[in-house]
């Protein structure tokens, strides 16, 4: 029976881990790159959405929505009026169909704007591929 060389199989071994590592490395930068690009498409798609979802949002709020938010309780001094019930008084700001018409106008217009955009940012990241 024979020697077993030791260092012989430890060079062999050594080379072979090292090959491995730099296919790891090349992997693990191509999952890197991978990630970036379309984690950056994402990012942009997605804040494009949010932006023009919280426009429109705000442009095209219901009149209810606004009588809650400026609907005002005033009530009347109890010392003034003695033991009487107290009386309320509302105070409702309507909005007029020219408003809430101009609004909606504007928020198809600003989602078509975004739409655009939005396909102009995908064909140049296809011309790019």
């Amino acid at each position: 029976m024979g020697a077993f060389d030791y260092d012989q199989e430890k060079a062999m071994l050594v080379k072979k881990s090292n090959m491995l590592e730099g296919s790891l490395d090349k992997d693990f930068d191509k999952v890197k790159e991978y990630v970036e690009e379309y984690g950056k498409n994402f990012l942009v798609i997605a804040g494009t959405l949010l932006a023009t979802y919280t426009l429109l949002r705000i442009l095209t709020r219901s009149s209810g929505e606004e009588e809650k938010s400026e609907a005002k309780a005033i009530p009347l001094n109890s010392e003034v009026y003695g033991s009487q019930p107290q009386q309320v008084i509302k105070v409702v700001k309507e909005e007029s169909e020219i408003v809430k018409q101009i609004k909606l106008s504007i928020a198809l217009f600003l989602i078509s704007i975004a739409k655009q955009k939005l396909q102009e940012f995908l064909e140049k990241k296809l011309e790019n591929k």
